[in-house]
């Protein structure tokens, strides 16, 4: 479940708002914990049993709030918010509150340039690239690596550094869904995706012929929701997700210098 106290979450698009949910509990404390306590407050300092009493039943009241939720059907909440008030001495009453709605993962604008030769297709950006708001964000991908190894230059994690290697060499870098639900970032859970729109890219990029697809299921994601373009060439590589273990670095390696082949 996703959770935040803005309006809005980053990487991702309001599709239903479900309403109103909450998380309600009422916590009193022991006798021994009063007792604690009022040492606490004689001599000063931090009260430990206060504290975990109230990280408590904060935590409750957000789990309660987050079973609402599921119930409602919503995969985010927003605008959340805790609330608390004394019911009576002793007794205190902790609100955990915010908005329900249904979220679709969003697709990053492309990268490309108008002499883009060579168009790179994802599916869609993972978590971690969409909290990094970048391209393969996740460590553990090979994508960027793989680019810089195909043009012989010293790898780095500069993004800014990544994206002009690209646009130098031609290549366009894009996801073949604008937009899905999906929780994680495995392919296999993306639902109600919707296709970016391929005719209007390639009307703005007339220089590119050959489309390389950066997986099996990017593949299979296009052919199920693009028109194919006769004047251009596709070809499938294996996937530079460290996931994928089937193939070495080495074997993806010789199979993704096919770029070079039509630059």
């Amino acid at each position: 479940m996703l959770i935040t106290t803005s309006t809005s979450l980053e990487g991702y698009k309001i599709t239903k708002q479900l309403g109103l949910v909450r998380g309600i509990t009422v916590r009193s404390r022991s006798v021994v914990g009063n007792i604690a306590g009022s040492f606490m407050t004689i001599f000063g300092g931090k009260s430990a049993i206060y504290t975990e009493l109230c990280e408590k039943t904060r935590e409750e009241a957000l789990q309660l709030m987050i079973k609402h939720g599921q119930d409602m059907g919503c995969n985010a909440i927003i605008n959340m918010r805790y609330d608390a008030n004394e019911v009576m001495s002793g007794l205190t009453e902790v609100l955990a509150y915010g908005t329900a709605v249904v979220v679709e993962k969003t697709a990053f604008a492309p990268i490309a340039s108008k002499n883009s030769k060579v168009l790179v297709l994802g599916t869609m950006p993972g978590e971690r690239s969409i909290e990094l708001n970048q391209y393969y964000g996740h460590k553990g991908n090979q994508f960027w690596k793989l680019m810089f190894d195909i043009f012989n230059q010293s790898f780095t994690d500069n993004y800014t550094a990544r994206v002009s290697l690209l646009t130098k060499n031609k290549i366009a870098l894009w996801d073949v869904l604008s937009s899905c639900e999906r929780e994680g970032s495995a392919d296999s859970k993306i639902k109600n995706a919707v296709a970016n729109n391929f005719a209007l890219f390639f009307k703005k990029h007339p220089h590119i012929k050959h489309v390389f697809f950066a997986s099996k299921e990017a593949e299979k994601l296009y052919k199920k929701y693009v028109e194919q373009f006769d004047e251009l060439t596709y070809q499938t590589l294996p996937s530079p997700s460290g996931a994928h273990a089937s193939k070495t670095y080495a074997a993806k390696l010789i199979e993704w210098r096919a770029i070079l082949k039509v630059l």
